[in-house]
């Protein structure tokens, strides 16, 4: 953090952790993380919550190096969580999970970017990654769309509900079959060991597994991605809970356009 003056290590943060006494903002590496990757080291999605005009990071520990201090701004606080994304499921899980999260994708359509459903929730389950350049958005619609259309026939979804018998796709089906496991890839890496969620004013993001409603999302300082903390009881002090991937949030255009100064986060 000193050397290279930037946070972004403790977007490594996964818990629960296996050593026990640490600050909670400091990674603990013997876990093995269900997340596929961390968000904020995707350098070529381009994530820039921070703004790209943040090139230094102002923070300090305290004396006894447990509490990390640290500039950022507040921007929300979670207002809904669904299910978590579990590593492996069987598609019938997988499927019920995603069914799920469509409705919080719903519920908050039109965005406030002006974008509709299923626009965002697209983009929320591949965190905005994939394809980039010319008409990206029309080739990552047909990923999804692919995906979405083959998992429903596999799972035989009719007004009765899931058949006994699995469709296969036949060999005309290659092209759908591998746009749906590009989409896969795609979703598996950004949602894996994590929660769909709903913030206050209604933005759509995807939060660490142990995320709970009341947690608060900030942007600090030379930081890629925003991080959730949860505030200690009767106390100014937050814990870290680990990153997030917030829909509208990610190039720093509205980080940027935030109002009033940074705000000192104390992290224990």
């Amino acid at each position: 953090m000193k050397k290279y003056k930037s946070l972004e290590v403790v977007c490594q943060v996964r818990h629960p952790k296996l050593l026990s006494g640490m600050p909670s903002w400091v990674p603990d590496w013997t876990v093995i993380s269900a997340f596929r990757e961390s968000l904020a080291l995707k350098y070529w999605e381009g994530y820039s919550a921070a703004g790209k005009k943040s090139s230094a990071s102002s923070f300090h520990l305290s004396n006894d190096k447990r509490t990390l201090f640290a500039n950022g701004k507040f921007v929300d606080k979670i207002q809904q969580v669904g299910s978590v994304m579990r590593d492996q499921a069987n598609i019938y899980d997988q499927y019920q999970v995603l069914s799920e999260w469509e409705q919080y994708a719903r519920k908050i359509s039109p965005y406030t970017t002006g974008e509709t459903y299923p626009t965002i929730f697209w983009r929320t389950l591949v965190a905005d990654g994939g394809a980039r350049g010319e008409d990206s958005d029309r080739t990552r619609q047909q990923l999804y769309e692919a995906h979405q259309n083959l998992v429903e026939r596999n799972m035989g979804i009719s007004n009765k509900g899931p058949k006994s018998q699995v469709w296969k796709p036949v060999a005309e089906m290659s092209i759908v079959n591998s746009r749906c496991l590009e989409f896969a890839r795609l979703m598996d890496a950004a949602c894996v060991g994590r929660r769909i969620a709903i913030t206050e004013h209604c933005f759509l993001g995807l939060v660490p597994s142990d995320a709970q409603v009341g947690d608060e999302i900030a942007i600090l300082e030379t930081v890629r991605v925003p991080l959730l903390l949860r505030r200690a009881p009767l106390s100014a002090d937050h814990s870290l809970v680990g990153e997030c991937y917030l829909q509208g949030w990610m190039d720093g255009a509205r980080f940027d356009s935030l109002s009033g100064p940074n705000l000192q986060f104390s992290i224990v």
